[in-house]
């Protein structure tokens, strides 16, 4: 994900890549962000949202309606623009999806580094920000992240990336 994040140009790209990131784990997270397009609309909390939307692909799908009112949600939070109900959906997606992240100190996708679950969860640094800004631009400007790997690191050769 670090060489993919590298070679964007654009928002689009960005969201795009972070609305098929989150489509894999939409079954996980369906319930928290079900509904979120009545709840932003609610919160009065859609001055930029055409920025992130498609509308002729999203008609009859609303796992994209709903990661993309998400993705817009998630860089609301990001920025302290949301409400406290929303900003705690975004902390609820997030402590589903730190159950499949590999976390790497080192700003760069290097799997030496690699925290556990149980380390990353006890060092608040890391957790609170995670927490508040995992997939926004500002999470990938300080960390940018493995992502969601299917590879386990401790049976990753380090030398052979």
């Amino acid at each position: 994900n670090a060489g993919a994040m590298l070679g964007m140009s654009s928002f689009c790209e960005f969201n795009s890549w972070r609305k098929n990131q989150l489509l894999s784990f939409y079954d996980k997270v369906v319930r928290v962000v079900n509904d979120l397009a009545y709840k932003t609309c609610q919160a009065k909390l859609t001055k930029y949202r055409d920025y992130y939307f498609m509308p002729q692909f999203e008609v009859g799908q609303q796992e994209l309606i709903d990661v993309h009112f998400y993705t817009y949600l998630i860089d609301m939070v990001s920025m302290g623009k949301a409400p406290n109900a929303l900003t705690q959906i975004v902390h609820n997606v997030n402590s589903v999806l730190v159950q499949f992240i590999h976390f790497s100190t080192q700003h760069r996708n290097n799997y030496d580094k690699i925290m556990s679950l149980d380390q990353f969860m006890s060092a608040k640094k890391y957790k609170n920000f995670f927490a508040e800004n995992f997939l926004s631009a500002e999470w990938f400007s300080n960390y940018i992240g493995l992502g969601f790997s299917e590879i386990n690191p401790k049976e990753k050769d380090i030398n052979s990336l």
